[in-house]
This record gives structure tokens, sequence and C-alpha cells, in this order.
């Protein structure tokens, strides 16, 4: 199995504690999908971390998965709406407990105080929001 790993870029500017857990890939656009080990990063104080149970592609992911526009980085992981039981949750987190039943969607963070988010619409957030693409 190999590791996927991400560019310096691609992570928040600090440590981040890492560990292993597999998924489903395509490792070209042509491949079948494959197990294999990916590194995620380690809950932090206000982070929550559940074991999926169900996950949700939608024919973007397909599109994502077949590389058909042309910005897929390999392997690629697809999905994006999720539904688990909670395993972890750092020491800030309250309204989550381990056992707990949760679901993602697919944006999961957006800054909260521009026009966008005040109005519901996190999709039109002015500092960028975090999808789970």
């Amino acid at each position: 199995m190999s590791i996927q790993t991400y560019p310096k870029w691609a992570l928040p500017q600090r440590d981040l504690e890492m560990y292993s857990t597999v998924a489903w890939a395509k490792a070209s656009p042509e491949a079948e999908f494959s197990k294999i080990a990916i590194k995620r990063n380690v809950a932090g104080d206000d982070d929550v971390t559940f074991d999926v149970k169900y996950c949700g592609i939608c024919h973007t992911d397909v599109h994502y998965a077949q590389n058909d526009m042309g910005m897929t980085n390999y392997p690629c992981v697809p999905g994006h709406e999720l539904a688990g039981l909670v395993t972890t949750v750092g020491r800030n987190v309250s309204k989550y407990k381990v056992g707990d039943r949760v679901g993602v969607g697919c944006i999961v963070d957006s800054c909260m105080n521009c026009l966008g988010c005040e109005d519901g619409e996190e999709q039109l957030c002015a500092q960028g929001m975090t999808m789970t693409y």
C-alpha cells in the first residue's frame, strides 16, 4: 500500500500529527478503484474524528475521478458526503460525544462573518470555503 502525501501548500501552516487509515482510490483515470493507505491529521481541540460508515458519490466525483476537468491529482479518493460514528472529540467540542451519529456535507468551513455567510450562503464566502471534494 502506498501512503498519500500532500504538498506543503495544501496543508494548514502548522505542524500536524498524522495517522494512517485506508481509502478507496483511483491511481489514474483508467485505473480501477483499489484500497490504499492514506494519512489524515489527528483531530485538534475544535475538531471531531469519526468512523465513516457511508459515503455518497455524486456525478461531480465521477468527473474528478476520471479527470474530466483536467485538474485531478492522483491517487484520487472521491466521495464528499459522509456519515458515521464519532470516535474522538477535541477538548473544545461540546455538541458531540464519542458514539454520536454525524454527517458531513460538501462544505465544512467558511468564515461565517461575511455577507454570503451571514445570508446562509457559505458557498459565496468572501474568504473562501473549505470543501470535502
